[in-house]
Order: structure tokens, then sequence, then C-alpha cells
């Protein structure tokens, strides 16, 4: 390991000065949540997960989902509408996820609903065969009816008396509730939602509301999502919710989006104080991202019995509330909604940017309290992490996806670090040009595209920083030492060394901030940034 030397008129400064910051108790919150993913993704692994050859074939354009979730008997009959576009040479038969206790009552023609298609249903998956064979460019368009019982990402509950239906669908659950093909790398252009309910419950979903229909004592709920939307994100919640509205108001005053909040009844007096933080919370990722991606359809919360808290595009679902919990779904809407992880295996780009974002908006609303750390502070007692283990899934059917250690915690030290490597300036550059870029906003993105435009956009080669903590394991461990000598004439001279000593894990290139206070009554602190990968002498 290489050591460097430092001689310096003033000596070090610990860091425990700043532990001032008060817990904010988000760390078991984030635990529960992702405990009760993975207690969904342990169900999901049934099913056959990786895309299959033929879904590299077809680009889905449109779902149109009509829905009647029976909350008697718990059945659930379904029809879809499913548009693609060919990508390959000739197509005769489309492939879908959809598992195999769901019954299948149609297959047709959409333009001609006499034309029935023929099918296999099995392995979990839906295989369509075409009525002809379409050319590179050619749209196909068909039907499929079903009913079922969902074996995960679909519930029926019941809360206080009255039925409560949720969809959780991430990574893998779209799929258990309707036929799709459910890969985050292909987002559908738009989504029509309509689900038929008994006319005491109401419908929350993506979009915009278009339309309530009361037909006897149904009432039918039209939503639709203009906006690309992948498959783990169209979700459900259905409740007879008390509906309150606010106003985000943007541009100066002269344009205004709408507010949604579904609460259980007897949750609305404990929600209104942290439900009033929405607005600031959005003006604030707006400052540092870009603006607020689905300004003309809404921002919507709904309480659920699915577990922990989820992303859903426009309108997320919580099962816990507070104002670190809504920070992060929140900041989903840009990372993870409109840009999502191209596959499992880069999920650290939804969940540790939502996760750092917490720090963000920590060190925004609190900064002026606990001063210019607040966000290293939030780092260090929310999503502290020491342990094995990489950044990058290698495996998603095998291994965990939602790591709390590693897709959220390690991962949003990733971006804290980055932060520090290219400067306070360039770093929120990098966010909006990531927020802005064509390739990119509305689609996904892999981890090796996220680092190309870091590189493009601070000008640094930063394959090491990628490579050392998304795709090795472990940490740098530190030993240090520094003596200092009165040289009499009112200063000092600190002689000191800092080695890398981790014997498991590589050796770390990463600056070192070496923070310097002067003994005399007006304390002055200087902070030095050191490599430590070379020797450096100073006098």
């Amino acid at each position: 390991m290489k050591k460097y030397f430092i001689f310096l008129t003033l000596f070090l400064l610990t860091y425990s000065a700043f532990a001032q910051l008060p817990k904010f108790n988000m760390q078991s919150q984030r635990e529960k949540m992702i405990e009760q993913k993975n207690i969904h993704i342990k169900k999901m692994l049934q099913s056959e997960s990786e895309k299959t050859q033929n879904q590299e074939e077809y680009d889905v354009k449109y779902y149109s989902l009509d829905l009647i979730p029976d909350p008697t008997t718990e059945i659930l009959t379904g029809k879809v509408q499913i548009v693609g576009a060919v990508l390959s040479s000739g197509l005769n038969y489309v492939e879908l996820n959809f598992i195999n206790n769901m019954t299948i009552d149609g297959l047709y023609l959409t333009e001609n609903p006499g034309t029935n298609l023929t099918y296999t249903h099995t392995n979990n998956i839906l295989t369509v065969n075409l009525d002809q064979d379409y050319s590179q460019g050619q749209h196909f368009d068909f039907v499929v009816e079903y009913h079922g019982l969902p074996l995960y990402g679909f519930g029926f509950s019941s809360y206080h008396g009255s039925p409560m239906i949720w969809t959780l669908s991430q990574p893998y659950g779209a799929r258990a509730w309707w036929p799709c093909k459910d890969i985050p790398s292909d987002k559908a252009d738009s989504v029509d939602i309509r689900v038929t309910v008994p006319s005491e419950l109401i419908v929350a979903s993506n979009g915009v509301l278009r339309e309530t229909i009361k037909e006897g004592a149904n009432t039918t709920y039209w939503w639709h999502e203009k906006y690309p939307i992948v498959s783990y994100l169209v979700s459900l919640a259905i409740h007879p919710y008390t509906v309150e509205y606010d106003n985000y108001i943007y541009n100066d005053l002269a344009d205004t989006m709408k507010i949604h909040f579904y609460m259980f009844p007897n949750h609305v007096n404990e929600l209104q104080g942290i439900n009033a933080l929405i607005k600031d919370q959005i003006g604030f990722f707006s400052d540092i991202f870009g603006p607020y991606p689905y300004l003309d359809e809404k921002y919507g919360h709904a309480d659920f019995l699915g577990g922990g808290a989820m992303e859903h595009q426009t309108c997320s679902s919580f099962s816990f509330w507070n104002e670190w919990v809504y920070a992060h779904e929140l900041a989903h809407q840009w990372w993870g909604d409109l840009i999502t992880c191209d596959t499992w295996h880069h999920i650290w780009l939804n969940e540790g940017f939502a996760t750092y974002s917490e720090a963000l908006w920590a060190e925004h609303a609190y900064g002026h309290i606990y001063g210019p750390h607040t966000a290293s502070m939030y780092q260090l007692q929310e999503s502290f992490y020491l342990g094995p283990g990489t950044i990058y899934v290698e495996d998603p059917l095998t291994q965990t996806i939602f790591s709390g250690a590693l897709s959220y915690n390690k991962a949003s030290w990733v971006l804290h670090m980055l932060r520090h490597v290219v400067g306070d300036t360039t770093f929120f550059e990098i966010l909006s040009t990531y927020y802005n870029s064509p390739e990119h906003r509305f689609g996904t993105a892999t981890t090796e595209e996220f680092q190309e435009l870091c590189e493009q956009v601070s000008g640094m080669d930063l394959e090491y920083f990628f490579h050392q903590w998304i795709y090795e394991s472990g940490y740098p461990i530190y030993e240090y030492a520094w003596t200092s000598t009165d040289l009499g004439d009112g200063t000092y001279r600190v002689e000191g060394y800092i080695d890398q000593i981790q014997t498991e894990y590589p050796l770390y290139k990463m600056p070192l901030d070496i923070s310097i206070v002067s003994i005399s009554v007006d304390t002055n602190i200087v902070t030095h940034t050191l490599m430590n990968d070379t020797v450096i002498f100073r006098n």
C-alpha cells in the first residue's frame, strides 16, 4: 500500500465535531420496505424472469387494460389489448409473460373479434400465434381475455371492514395479473386502465382520470397514462378512500398541477402535516433535477396494504408514512420512472438515486440548522454500510435485487462520493444532463451509459471510480497517524501518514479530505483534498 506524508503548519481535525445531527429513523423503515419487496420476489421467482429471444423481436407500443376485480370472490377478470411494433425481419408469434394459473377465455384480433388466434400457455409464457407473418416496422394488435386469482403482485385485502385491493408488481409481478412483456427495458408508449368496482370503492391509478361511469351498483374508473411506462409501474389502489387535493404551482405561478391524496379515512388527521411537505419536495427536486416529469398529469399517492412503499408512476403507494419515505418515492418519479434501470442488474440507478435524494432533502430542509455537512451526516446515520457484495447484481434470478445494504445504502454513497470527486457544480450538472438526455429520458439506462454521461459532463476519466464501487466488493480501510512539532515561532509542523490496510479488497483510489484547524482564539479550518494513491509532500 502507498503512504504519503503531510507537512502543514496546522493540526488534523476529527470529524466528530460535526456529529450532531439527530436520528431521522429512515434506516429501519427502509429495511421494512425492502423486506416486503423481497417477500414478493420470492413468490415471483417461480416464474421465468429473463427476456426471451422472441421478446427481443418486438417493441410494445400500447396496452389497454379492462379489469374487474371482485372483492367477494377475489377473482380478477380482465381484457388486455396489446399493440406492438416488429423489430426483426419477420415475426409470426409473440411471447408474453403471464403466469399459468390464470385462465385464458379468449384471444382475438382487436379490429376483428371474430378472428380467433391460437396460443399455448406453458412455463408462465403465453405464446400467441399471429394471423400472418409481420415484417419489420409493422404493428400487430390483439386482445387477451382471462380470469383467475393472481398468486402475487395483486392483493385482495380488507381494511377496517372495507375491501382494500392493491398491486405491487416490482420486479416480476405484473405478469401475475395481466399478460404483458414484463421487462424493464421495454416501456409501453401509453396505457389505458379501466377498472370496474362496486360504487362505494375508489380506484387510484396512473396518469389522468379520464372518466368515471356509474352503471347500477358499479362504477368504472378510466385512467390514462400518456407517458412511457414500464409494466411494473402500472398500479391499482382501491378502497373507499378519503380523497383530498392540493396544488403545485410552478412556472412563475403561471401553471398548476393537481396533487391527489388517497387516504384511509382513519389516517387523514395524522397525514395532514407530512402531506403538506409534498409541494416543497416537488419544487426542490424540480430545481436540482429538472421539472417534475408528469406536470400535465398529476402527483398522487395512496395508502395501501402491500407493505413498504412503491413509486408507481404518478401515484405512489404507501403503507408507512414520513417525510423521508415521501422524499424517496417522490425522487423515483425522476430516477426509476422517468429513467428506469435497463435491467435488474442495474437497480442501483433506481434505488441508489432515490436513497441519496433523502440526503439531498435533509441538506435542503435542515442544512440551515445542522450546517454544510447535513447530507454527509444523513448518509452516515441512515445509509451506513460496511460489508461485502457488489452493487451490480450479477444474477437477478439468484441474488437479492433489493439489497438494503447494496442497492440502497452503498449505492447512495456512490453518488455522494461522485459528488465530491467531480465537485458540486458538475455533479448537479450531471443530474440535469441525465434528466434531459434524449437517450434516457422516458427510457432506460445502464451503469455504463451513466458512467459515459458523467465522463462527458465532467471531462474526467471515471473508469476507476465506477469499476471499484459498482463492480468490486468491499471498501477501503485506513490506518493513519500524525505528530506535530512546535517550531517555536507560533507555528507547528504536522507530519503524518495514511495507509490502506484492507487485505481482502483491492486498493481504492479516492480523494481524502484532510481538515486542519489552527490553534488560536479565532479557529480557522482549512481542508486539503488529496488522492490516496500518490505520495505527497507539503511544507
